[in-house]
């Protein structure tokens, strides 16, 4: 539904302003030159690898709605299955004849979209004034990543290639992260290996500190840095500096209606989130993620809640 309707939105734009401009040639917009260039590169990966060029070549809005589910839509689910499910519909919905399956993995993770870390609360636990900074800088080999369109089956391993290239590189921050928010929410193994390690300065090399239980058990919690899963929500890829007004034009989804009955989940939704206020209900703490998710101003949050809980005093944050 939002490939759609950024994909309507976008082509409603372009053919407003052709209609109420029209001696502008189309070929003057770049935006059109793009998918003409796009749809040429398609057709000829087709005739490379021997195959039949159809008859009507991939549309404007074809070739549009497959950018869109590349470039504009990210996703957390809970389970691996959820996110596959996600996954395929995404490729289903946005299939393009010739094109190769766009690269997902990038823009959808799995985990507890809850439960992690942001990188100035890591600062604050860990101390020093540097690790925002080297964040920053391994972020920026996603900038080619981000930039490219896959229109071969070649550029589709280079991508997949840069991706886990990067994932690598963001592997000790990841696991840094892991190990403070495993401390907060009460390991006492966690706690005491803080203690023990110089955290500001950490091996290139995860693995020459990070217990063997860490990544297993950020696994099963469903530890999910916004941060460090999608940099360039966050992060200028191009410079490395972080960006002034941080986050995503929007944010929908639909809580789920339930309550919180641990204790550490409830005190670590509301320290994240809530500014203090008692994180029981997930609707609620959902509501505040989003608006510590968009950016300021000019984001927008559009959930899925029932009238009942929004007449609620306490509903409305």
């Amino acid at each position: 539904g939002a490939v759609d309707v950024l994909t309507d939105g976008i082509l409603t734009t372009l053919h407003a302003y052709h209609e109420e401009h029209p001696d502008v040639p189309r070929k003057w917009n770049p935006l059109y030159r793009w998918f003409d260039e796009i749809r040429a590169d398609l057709i000829e990966e087709i005739r490379r690898q021997g195959g039949k060029v159809p008859d009507q070549p991939p549309s404007d809005a074809q070739i549009l709605s497959w950018l869109v589910t590349q470039r504009c839509v990210f996703g957390v689910a809970p389970t691996p299955v959820a996110l596959e499910v996600a996954r395929i519909g995404l490729w289903a919905h946005s299939m393009v004849p010739g094109a190769p399956l766009a690269l997902l993995d990038h823009h959808l993770g799995v985990g507890n979209a809850l439960l992690g870390l942001r990188a100035e609360e890591a600062t604050a636990w860990v101390g020093g004034d540097t690790l925002m900074a080297q964040v920053g800088d391994v972020a920026r080999d996603l900038f080619a990543l981000a930039e490219r369109v896959d229109t071969s089956v070649l550029d589709i391993r280079w991508s997949i290639n840069q991706f886990e290239r990067v994932r690598e590189a963001m592997a000790p921050w990841t696991s840094l992260f892991d190990l403070v928010l495993s401390a907060q929410l009460g390991d006492s193994q966690a706690k005491t290996l803080m203690d023990e390690l110089n955290l500001t300065d950490l091996s290139a090399d995860p693995t020459a500190w990070m217990p063997a239980w860490l990544p297993a058990q950020a696994e099963a919690e469903g530890f999910f840095h916004w941060e460090l899963r999608f940099p360039e929500l966050f992060i200028d890829l191009s410079s490395g500096q972080w960006r002034t007004n941080p986050g995503f034009d929007m944010v929908v989804g639909s809580p789920p209606l339930l309550d919180v009955a641990d204790s550490a989940l409830r005190a670590r939704y509301a320290m994240a989130w809530c500014e203090g206020v008692d994180g029981e209900e997930l609707k609620r703490v959902y509501l505040y993620l989003a608006q510590a998710l968009v950016k300021r101003d000019v984001g927008r949050v559009s959930y899925v809640l029932s009238r009942a809980w929004l007449r609620d005093a306490l509903g409305g944050v």
